[in-house]
């Protein structure tokens, strides 16, 4: 059997951090209700200017054949109500994760 290591033995881990910074640049957690755009595909985000409408979300991707609109509000309420998303990007040359919050956004496919 194998002895235990002593905690002055343990690796260190990896550290996490929750960054809450105003990035212009936002992670997006999307969900598509038919069809999927293709890997490569580039969305543009716009953001609500008034500060009642900072946290809603509008993305957009066109094609030749379909155009994608993706919203993160319906009406004047929010998709999700009382919770928020939080997506982790690992570094491996730092050992570190950083949670950035993303908004939730329903993507619908127009032809």
């Amino acid at each position: 059997m194998g002895s235990k290591r002593k905690a002055s033995e343990q690796s260190s881990g990896v550290t996490l951090s929750i960054d809450s910074s105003k990035a212009k640049v936002q992670p997006v957690l999307a969900t598509f209700s038919a069809a999927v755009p293709p890997v490569a595909s580039t969305f543009s985000t716009y953001r609500g200017i008034s500060k009642s409408k900072s946290n809603d979300y509008i993305i957009v991707n066109e094609s030749e054949k379909m155009e994608y609109v993706g919203k993160s509000f319906d009406g004047d309420r929010p998709l999700v109500d009382g919770c928020r998303y939080l997506i982790g990007v690992y570094d491996k040359t730092n050992d570190t994760v950083t949670f950035r919050q993303a908004p939730f956004v329903c993507v619908n496919s127009v032809i």
